[in-house]
């Protein structure tokens, strides 16, 4: 017996499984229909072909378990453009981000508000079980991006909020790694776990001298390279999906891709290399 998944006319999201007798003679389709215990049979047809007999049942069986979210099928669809602005980015800021701080904040606020922006915008597409149309994707991105050069511009002009901003998002970030690493699969924990490094170095962004801003800037910038040029070669695995996956018990371990191990050792030689160049411009330059 073969499975196969069924996707909806756009192609976009699973509607259901269909399982196919090694002879191909027998085929049945369960459609997705939550709460529905019934295995009454909806539908006989036999295919194009003539040889194979379909039988489709609408049941919740059929339903999956864990199903990819609208942002990350967007950012598979455009992986090379968003791969490319991540390594931009990420490669000023461990290059420049200490010596042009203002210019990093603007970045790092204006990075941070759009994809908060449109993360929560598409979850809020999956939660109401919508999918729009590539347009009303665009136009999301579009004014997500207006929002975040606003407040990218203020930051700018508010520098010691700014680089505040920059110690939360290097702690969540590194937060976030750590619950990768160790697949933790508790959405309580895994909050907790980004929460309490976020805070932290919010505190010591709030007493920022140049080694952690030159840290900071290092982090992420490291950070947005890695994951950007893993959006070209592959093996790089979403957070956010991983942890679905983890949550409904769908993660395995064998399956998971070795590869983000050397990602992770090529991320940290990153941010050594960053730190240490930051820190050669800051004593021959004095910034």
């Amino acid at each position: 017996m073969n499975s196969t998944e069924i996707y909806d006319a756009d192609n976009k999201k699973i509607i259901g499984m269909s399982l196919k007798t090694d002879d191909n003679t027998i085929q049945i389709d369960f459609i997705c229909k939550k709460g529905n215990n019934n295995l009454e049979i909806q539908k006989q047809e036999m295919s194009q072909n003539g040889l194979t007999r379909i039988y489709t049942i609408e049941h919740k069986k059929g339903c999956p378990v864990f199903n990819v979210s609208s942002m990350a099928r967007f950012i598979a669809k455009h992986s090379h453009l968003f791969g490319a602005v991540f390594i931009v980015i990420g490669g000023f800021l461990c290059l420049f981000g200490k010596a042009m701080l203002g210019l990093a904040i603007f970045m790092i606020s204006a990075s941070t508000t759009f994809l908060i922006g449109t993360f929560m915008t598409f979850n809020g597409f999956d939660y109401f079980d919508w999918t729009p149309s590539n347009a009303v994707f665009w136009t999301v991105i579009g004014l997500w991006a207006v929002t975040g050069l606003l407040v990218g511009t203020a930051f700018y002009k508010l520098q010691k909020y700014g680089v505040i901003i920059m110690g939360l998002v290097t702690g969540a970030l590194i937060g976030h790694i750590i619950v990768t690493i160790a697949h933790l699969d508790d959405t309580l924990i895994y909050w907790g776990v980004i929460a309490g490094s976020a805070l932290s170095f919010f505190i010591f962004s709030c007493f920022c001298q140049n080694n952690i801003r030159i840290f900071i800037t290092s982090f992420i910038g490291s950070y947005a390279v890695t994951r950007g040029i893993g959006s070209y070669l592959g093996g790089f695995p979403d957070e956010n999906e991983l942890q679905k996956e983890m949550h409904n018990g769908k993660f395995h371990f064998k399956k998971f891709p070795k590869s983000f191990y050397v990602y992770f050792v090529s991320f940290v030689v990153l941010i050594l290399i960053s730190c240490l160049f930051q820190r050669w411009m800051l004593k021959k330059y004095g910034k």
